[in-house]
């Protein structure tokens, strides 16, 4: 069986939370599928967008947020709540009263977002909606557009960066997304 799990933050918390149970053997090698204690389970890290793809083609289970099972995901797996890394989706400005007075108001908004289905959904369509991959903080700064949608976690890079977080719109956490029950005896 191969479990897919996103490179980064959510691998770390997943092996961190599963150490005593799930050991990934030639984690810090080059090797692209990872074996692990258990003879049937090998780790798959992933970019997190890649996640859909995989599970129609080859994998048998993946570890994605909330946010990619409702923003990429078209047919429905079978899915499971996990008890780590937990964050949120949030409608994000510079934080200044002219920011936050326009968007009440509607003021041509352009909203940046890796997430443009849950944005679009969320705003009713009512904004511009740009699709950019990474580094979605930096639009603010670079004067692009006064709003973007990201995860937040701690918060930190908001407060730092002199931004704000104006709305939450999603509570995000990890899901099991699976084909076949089997799978669960690893995790569970």
């Amino acid at each position: 069986m191969i479990l897919a799990i996103p490179k980064g933050r959510v691998m770390e918390s997943f092996l961190n939370f599963f150490k005593k149970k799930i050991k990934v053997k030639d984690l810090n090698t080059r090797k692209m599928i990872l074996n692990t204690n258990f003879n049937k389970l090998k780790i798959l890290p992933i970019k997190s967008n890649d996640a859909y793809m995989l599970m129609k083609k080859k994998i048998d289970a993946c570890i994605i947020g909330k946010d990619i099972k409702k923003d990429l995901f078209k047919k429905s797996y079978k899915e499971k709540k996990m008890n780590f890394f937990f964050c949120r989706l949030s409608l994000i400005c510079r934080n200044n009263f002219n920011s936050i007075k326009n968007f009440y108001l509607k003021k041509k908004i352009k909203i940046y977002t890796k997430y443009t289905n849950i944005t679009k959904n969320y705003f009713n369509n009512n904004f511009k909606i740009i699709k950019m991959n990474g580094s979605v903080e930096s639009v603010i700064p670079l004067c692009m557009s006064d709003y973007i949608v990201d995860i937040i976690q701690t918060c930190e890079t908001v407060g730092y960066n002199n931004l704000f977080e104006m709305e939450k719109i999603m509570d995000i956490y990890p899901l099991i997304v699976y084909k076949k029950k089997k799978i669960l005896k690893y995790i569970n």
